[in-house]
């Protein structure tokens, strides 16, 4: 259903049925990826890639991928820092 308003333009009343749905269902990983992409369809981009990429380490199998586990999920953390000594757009 969330997904479904997300589609017709419908983002608060979208965001209400992810929220109370990942409040039930903390686990189910699939409400988290179409939460995302309300997210970026409603310009909180930065959230949705760190929330997917949270996801994508939470359930990958990949071992290349979770090779880099610690850095995706730091970044995840803090998308915009910068390992030479800049401060994040955050700060």
């Amino acid at each position: 259903m969330g997904s479904t308003l997300r589609a017709l333009g419908r983002d608060d009343e979208s965001a209400e049925i992810f929220r109370r749905g990942l409040e039930r269902f903390p686990g189910y990983r699939s409400l988290r990826v179409f939460q995302a992409m309300l997210r970026y369809n409603t310009g909180d981009t930065r959230e949705a890639v760190a929330d997917l990429l949270r996801v994508l380490v939470e359930s990958t199998s990949d071992r290349e991928i979770l090779d880099y586990r610690r850095a995706v999920t730091a970044y995840a953390e803090d998308l915009d820092r910068s390992w030479l000594g800049s401060p994040s757009r955050s700060e």
